[in-house]
């Protein structure tokens, strides 16, 4: 009889293990240094700061356009960020619910699907958008995650049919409606997805192994049909709201389609690609940031959040973000081993996500990776999980996790752990508030003002605001504005491109 000691040791694995202290550091990360890039101080954390109660217009007036994306984008996503902020008092708690959303997702996908947790946390992990936006406040990996995950109820469908119920068809749909509810851009592709899981599901021709779904639409088609209606409803989420709201389900984005406009406040233009493939079809540039052609020219580091900071004339310019060699990696191995389980398996897994990578490439802004990478994700789950419970084959098995743990630390070495670990030189938002910020402040709220105008602080407008001073022993009530058309900011000499 195995006594409780030797099953804790059996349990205990080395990717486990290496899973569990990435996870230790970018809670560390995020927990003790603030995510400083462009979008997180612009908006996603004044956004949750209004959510949550923290931040009022009394404290910070936002800019007009981000009013207009305050108004269009989903409120669950900043509401769960800024109870977070609320209940610890910690600005820097906004940026554990990456984490939340990974682990929590990967712990219910092994009680669903039986993945196991480490291969699941290691294949995002190896993907480096997905790594460098885990300690940070960008919404990108909960919602690629959560996509993924639905996702990967077609792979069960097709590796395990006759373990496949009507629950998973529930799981699903509501996984794709939170995901959709964190994001208005992820709705076409929760509707996509879930046609495709019906489909799959509802008709496969497997006779031997037959899930759930296949059998419901044989014994009560009406019932197989409201299930599929219902959950592509639920599949919209957010999107219904804005559709009554708005006019446009995927409001803020505008959309042209044929001769119906649908109103919004972004335009798909604004996804602009690097100079010299502004003219090359979406598709065609699409592959060569997934290939990472000339992706790292003129960048500080191999990845970084939005792959931004160069010359939008340079090649390098939002491109790249997937990590080639792991899909290249993963293609073959999946190649050599469809003769030991068939053909037709690979055949289907690899046909279904080149699909939907096909989908993929053809929306605006798709050639930046961190936008839409859910289908590579769960393409390296279904590689994974075939190999665990097809081939059954535990070498294999381990190689593949191995080849995730090599690429995963290989990213965090390019990158210098930039994203995983809380180095001294990275600041929190105390930090920020004592530097010369907090000078500023202080030499407005000495001189006697109240309302001071922080347009040219782009984006660090919000880190003036009250709630980021108030530690520090500033109990004044006083605003700060980022509106330029606001009484405090009309005062100011202006930029010269606001002008």
């Amino acid at each position: 009889m195995i006594n409780a000691p030797m099953r804790l040791r059996q349990r205990i694995t080395w990717a486990g293990v290496l899973a569990s202290l990435y996870m230790l550091g970018i809670v560390a990360t995020a927990w003790m240094r603030l995510d400083v890039s462009w979008d997180s101080l612009a908006y996603h954390l004044p956004f949750a700061g209004i959510r949550g109660g923290i931040i009022t217009y009394a404290d910070y007036i936002i800019p007009a356009a981000h009013r207009i994306l305050l108004e269009g984008f989903p409120p669950v996503l900043d509401f769960v960020k800024g109870m977070l902020w609320r209940m610890t008092g910690h600005v820097e708690a906004t940026q554990l619910f990456n984490t939340i959303v990974v682990v929590g997702g990967a712990v219910a996908m092994t009680k669903l699907y039986e993945i196991r947790i480490a291969a699941a946390i290691l294949a995002v992990l190896a993907v480096p958008v997905a790594q460098v936006e885990f300690a940070g406040n960008y919404t990108d990996l909960p919602v690629n995650f959560l996509l993924a995950f639905g996702m990967f109820s077609i792979v069960h469908v097709l590796v395990s049919p006759e373990r496949h119920q009507i629950r998973h068809a529930i799981v699903t749909a509501c996984v794709l409606c939170i995901a959709t509810t964190f994001k208005v851009t992820a709705i076409p592709f929760g509707i996509v997805i879930w046609c495709v899981y019906v489909v799959t599901a509802g008709f496969q021709r497997d006779s031997v192994h037959a899930n759930a779904l296949s059998d419901l639409r044989k014994q009560n088609f009406p019932r197989f049909l409201g299930l599929a209606v219902l959950g592509g409803a639920v599949a919209i989420g957010y999107g219904w709201v804005n559709l009554v709201a708005m006019g446009n389900p995927l409001f803020p984005v505008a959309l042209q389609i044929g001769p119906l406009s649908l109103p919004g406040a972004v335009s798909t233009s604004s996804w602009a690609p690097a100079a010299y493939l502004a003219d090359v079809p979406r598709t065609l540039r699409w592959l060569v940031s997934v290939f990472e052609w000339r992706a790292f020219d003129l960048r500080p580091l191999p990845y970084i959040v939005a792959q931004g900071d160069v010359p939008s004339t340079a090649m390098s310019y939002r491109m790249g973000g997937l990590f080639a060699y792991q899909l290249m990696f993963t293609v073959c191995l999946l190649f050599t081993i469809r003769i030991k389980l068939g053909g037709g398996l690979i055949f289907k897994l690899a046909a279904v996500h080149a699909m939907m990578a096909l989908v993929v490439s053809i929306v605006p802004g798709s050639h930046e990776m961190r936008y839409f990478f859910f289908w590579y994700l769960s393409f390296l789950w279904a590689a994974f999980y075939v190999i665990e419970q097809r081939l059954q084959d535990k070498i294999m098995s381990q190689v593949f996790v191995a080849s995730l743990a090599v690429s995963a630390l290989y990213i965090t070495a390019i990158t210098g752990a930039r994203y995983v670990y809380p180095f001294s030189d990275m600041p929190d938002s105390e930090d920020l508030a004592r530097s010369g910020i907090g000078t500023e402040v202080k030499s407005h709220l000495d001189a006697g003002v109240r309302s001071f105008c922080v347009v040219d602080k782009d984006p660090y407008g919000i880190l003036y605001s009250r709630p980021f001073h108030e530690r520090l022993g500033r109990k004044i009530d006083y605003q700060v504005s980022a509106d330029i058309m606001s009484p405090a900011c009309q005062t100011m000499q202006q930029p010269e491109e606001l002008k």
